[in-house]
């Protein structure tokens, strides 16, 4: 069994300036420079091996096996688009000449071993030779709706200089239903980000869009020319903030600019790899900056892992909007976060303190945090993804990277947001009168209260 491959056309190869090989006998190369950096300078014959020939299929109609002679001398010649796939040598033999086919192609192709867009340019070369079921293999592997922009803008750049030649005509219809199957999977993506969109404003315009609208305009979270960067962590909460806010930019009134910007504090690679899935497939333009927070925290020996983990995310976050020249940071809390957050506050930290739908940073100056969910309930973003077929996030920490796609039911909100549940059973507004209460607390039946840093007790004014 021979180490190397090589296709072309009968026993002529188009790219050693079509010399006509002589079958089972040792070919001579009449230019060989082996330490010339250009490969076509170089001469001698090229050639490939049984993991990279699929790059190759393109150069031919027929394979052959090569043989290398003991004296012959054999040059590594990678590239960009072939790393460690081409191979020139001055003196070959052509042994085993098979005409190639579609089974030959798919059995080379379960053998390969090539980098993603060699795979890409493989497909359009197989595409032009007419080998279906090795396309649609390749795409069956290779193809989803992440990288499917990258595959047509490589298959567009390889078959230029194919078109109007024999091989573009001959291999037309092949190349043209997988064309068409490619950009069925592109415009699948299309449809599908526009089916959520537009449930966002149809069906669930009363329990989210309302709602977004009316804290917006209640709370005057945007005014016009704002430049806003709306934080993702790759939750439900926050892609939802980042399709409201797409809808607002596109159809309301005020003018306003928006960054979504997703920081890495340290994702595994499952976690990274569905945020950047979930942001091609609802369409939301990310910006992916890496930070080494999960790493620096994992050393932590003593105090609060979590106290640190929230302010150095919430340091880059600050430095990120004030790098892209933002004014505001767009946060995904929404209604259950504000009442679980008063419940935690009374429980654990003997205050009654809650979220407030803005406030301006008190360490950066010029940038306000935002809250434009403040008023959309959680079961409502639940019913939008579950309606939706989404799939998002929840836990991404280093310290329990198991409950990554699902709660693990351990955190101290979770017992708070189990609470309610079980109060709402008794009482259906009971989520709606602890988020109204902050509104309406009573300076005349407390018994001290803390303004602006300074304690105050109802004995002040006791007479």
């Amino acid at each position: 069994m021979y180490k190397y491959m090589k296709v072309m056309f009968g026993t002529i190869s188009g790219a050693n300036n079509n010399i006509n090989y002589k079958i089972d006998e040792e070919n001579v190369a009449d230019n060989w420079n082996p330490n010339s950096p250009d490969p076509k300078e170089m001469g001698g014959f090229n050639f490939s091996t049984e993991d990279k020939i699929l790059r190759w299929l393109i150069r031919g109609d027929t394979i052959y096996d090569v043989e290398i002679p003991k004296d012959a001398e054999v040059i590594d010649c990678p590239s960009v688009s072939a790393p460690h796939g081409v191979f020139r040598s001055n003196k070959i033999i052509l042994h085993n000449p098979r005409i190639m086919t579609d089974e030959i192609a798919l059995d080379l192709y379960k053998k390969s071993n090539l980098p993603d867009l060699s795979y890409y340019k493989s497909l359009a070369g197989c595409a032009i030779r007419g080998y279906r079921n090795t396309c649609f293999a390749i795409i069956k592997d290779r193809v989803n709706k992440n990288n499917i922009d990258l595959v047509l803008s490589e298959i567009e750049d390889f078959v230029k200089p194919y078109q109007g030649t024999e091989n573009d005509k001959d291999s037309n219809r092949v190349y043209k239903e997988v064309m068409q199957y490619l950009n069925e999977i592109k415009l699948d993506l299309s449809i599908k980000y526009k089916e959520i969109e537009k449930s966002i404003i149809k069906k669930f315009r009363k329990d989210i869009w309302s709602m977004f609208i009316k804290a917006v305009n209640k709370y005057e979270l945007i005014q016009e020319n704002d430049r806003i960067m709306v934080c993702m962590s790759g939750g439900k909460d926050s892609f939802l903030l980042a399709k409201c806010m797409q809808e607002l930019q596109k159809h309301g009134k005020i003018h306003f600019d928006v960054s979504f910007v997703v920081m890495d504090p340290g994702y595994n690679a499952l976690n990274r790899n569905k945020i950047l899935e979930n942001a091609k497939l609802l369409n939301v333009p990310i910006e992916m900056f890496d930070t080494d927070i999960f790493n620096i925290v994992s050393h932590l020996t003593e105090g609060n892992p979590c106290y640190l983990c929230a302010r150095m995310r919430r340091g880059h976050l600050y430095n990120k909007a004030q790098e892209l020249g933002c004014n505001k940071i767009a946060l995904g809390h929404h209604f259950d976060d504000v009442i679980e957050t008063t419940l935690l506050s009374m429980f654990y930290a003997s205050e009654v303190k809650t979220m407030l739908p803005k406030l301006h940073s008190e360490n950066f100056s010029g940038l306000e945090l935002i809250r434009p969910l403040f008023l959309v309930k959680e079961s409502a973003i639940i019913s939008w993804k579950d309606y939706n077929n989404l799939n998002f996030i929840n836990c991404a920490c280093r310290f329990t990277e198991n409950c990554a796609i699902t709660d693990d039911g351990t955190s101290k909100r979770l017992q708070m947001k189990k609470l309610i549940q079980q109060l709402r059973k008794e009482n259906k507004d009971i989520d709606n009168n602890l988020f109204r209460s902050m509104s309406n607390i009573n300076l005349n039946c407390i018994l001290g209260y803390t303004k602006d840093g300074k304690k105050h007790s109802f004995l002040d004014d006791y007479e």
